[in-house]
């Protein structure tokens, strides 16, 4: 066998060779895939309940007090002064909000006294 047989020999040696550890890698590849797919799936409704749990706190703890406190703000405004704001005066500042506008109104019915209406 010459030199240029056994050079084409080892080439296609090492493209069989190449080849074949090429299969395995693409077939890693395709497994390791199935499982990204599955860990970005449940890494996707992980994310989704997160969501979910934070619309429901920022609803309930958020916006729910605050559209009591526009609803309090629009009957005192109209003129209903035993209008009472029921929510709990807490540390926080939905808290301090609504003992502020409890304390308006009752300055607003103290000077409406003083006025005389």
């Amino acid at each position: 066998m010459g030199l240029r047989a056994q050079f084409n020999l080892a080439i296609l040696t090492a493209l069989l060779v190449g080849f074949a550890c090429a299969g395995t890698m693409l077939h890693r590849l395709f497994e390791t895939t199935a499982a990204f797919d599955y860990f970005m799936a449940s890494l996707g409704w992980v994310f989704l309940m997160v969501l979910i749990l934070l619309n429901l706190l920022l609803h309930y703890l958020v916006i729910k007090p605050v559209a009591k406190v526009s609803d309090f703000a629009r009957a005192v405004s109209l003129g209903q002064m035993d209008a009472q704001l029921q929510l709990a005066a807490g540390p926080g500042e939905i808290g301090s909000l609504s003992a502020s506008f409890n304390r308006m109104r009752r300055s607003l019915d103290t000077a409406m006294e003083m006025l005389g209406a």
